[in-house]
């Protein structure tokens, strides 16, 4: 039996590569098969791992930027040449990652993409020529105006005052100056700057990066009117059509960067342009994915769904695992041949993230023994 292995990381627990060695081992345990561990990632946390492991030659640079609370923070940014143009890889999570944070009705106001700015201004003073900017697990929500503030774009209240730095920009936004953010644009203008992203949310809407994803960081129902309400304020000010796919990732940072952005894409899709996830599907009898928590957002564009996608376009039958699942989302049932829970019971959340890779060993032991009766695999396909 050929098995690929291509599953998101446990946020909080473990790693892309450490949950699929956890799930090759179980395999293995019962049955020498044939398995592909890949590591991969949507726009979250480890999706630069992912890259650095398909890359051939790289190195890790650190810089110097505020995180989501102004901050001092280093950050690791990925850098190699790609088709001779110099290149850099970043991710939003590094710099202002959720994290598990205590997050309250606070945060909101606390918290910015101002570091993002200051770094991408950085790279671009180092001579960077291409820029992939991977966006998802973030604490923030201020439409990416923080990142412009970074980078040097003035924005003003309803009282033209210029806003401060030390906060979340979009609860004041009112106005933005043209000729700064004009300013910005001529010195990016040769660098390639391509933007992946971890969910296909819009800006604001039913769908969008308050209402979705907002209550996570600690808003609160009139918080999220209200930030949903500064997004559309935005979309205006940007002079953009934002209420596409993408541009809600990250509390909207996709938003601010489309401005300047060469592609505004699926993380996972922009990874794979290095990945080619497909050639290790050929001839593989299974597909096995999956992320921390599966429930409605993981079809917006998660990783899971995505691996399922391209699975299903190759005709090998995917299962799915996490360490959550919650609600009845029956379009899972349209991507996966089974999405399973890992818990062995009623566990606490610390329990839960403590034993992750042994609950994912322990899980696909038990579907070896399981898929070896049935064997070969014609009841999934």
């Amino acid at each position: 039996m050929k098995i690929v292995i291509a599953i998101d990381s446990f946020k909080g627990a473990t790693s892309s590569i450490q949950a699929g060695t956890a799930i090759e081992k179980g395999i293995k345990k019962y049955h020498a098969d044939n398995t592909v561990v890949i590591p991969v990632g949507d726009g979250g946390e480890n999706s630069l791992q992912a890259l650095a492991h398909a890359l051939s030659d790289y190195e890790w640079v650190w810089y110097s930027c505020k995180n989501a609370f102004f901050e001092d923070s280093k950050v690791a940014v990925l850098s190699f040449y790609d088709n001779g143009k110099k290149t850099c890889a970043i991710e939003t999570a590094a710099i202002f990652g959720l994290h598990d944070k205590k997050v309250s009705r606070d945060t909101v106001k606390q918290t910015s993409t101002f570091g993002l700015g200051t770094l991408l201004k950085q790279l671009q003073m180092d001579d960077y020529k291409k820029i992939i900017i991977f966006i998802g697990g973030t604490i923030t929500t201020d439409g990416g105006l923080g990142m412009l503030q970074g980078l040097g774009v003035r924005l003003h209240d309803k009282d033209h005052r210029e806003l401060g730095l030390n906060e979340n920009p979009l609860l004041k936004i009112k106005t933005l100056d043209q000729n700064s953010l004009d300013t910005v644009l001529k010195q990016f203008a040769d660098v390639e700057i391509a933007v992946g992203c971890d969910v296909d949310a819009p800006l604001y809407g039913e769908k969008g990066a308050a209402v979705m994803f907002a209550r996570q960081k600690g808003a609160q129902d009139d918080q999220i009117v209200f930030l949903d309400n500064q997004l559309q304020l935005v979309a205006k000010l940007l002079k953009r059509d934002l209420k596409q796919p993408y541009y809600g990732a990250g509390g909207g940072i996709a938003a601010a960067l489309s401005l300047f952005a060469t592609s505004v894409s699926s993380g996972f899709t922009l990874l794979n342009t290095y990945l080619h996830i497909e050639d290790s599907m050929k001839d593989m009898d299974l597909v096995i994915t999956g992320e921390g928590r599966m429930d409605e957002q993981s079809l917006q564009g998660k990783l899971p769904v995505c691996i399922a996608s391209i699975a299903k376009q190759m005709q090998v039958p995917v299962i799915a695992v996490c360490g959550q699942k919650k609600g009845e989302v029956s379009s899972f049932d349209t991507y996966f041949n089974g999405v399973f829970s890992i818990q062995p019971g009623v566990v606490t959340l610390p329990d839960a993230i403590t034993n992750t890779e042994k609950n994912l060993e322990e899980f696909s032991y038990q579907l070896m023994r399981s898929l070896h009766a049935i064997h070969p695999l014609r009841l999934l396909k």
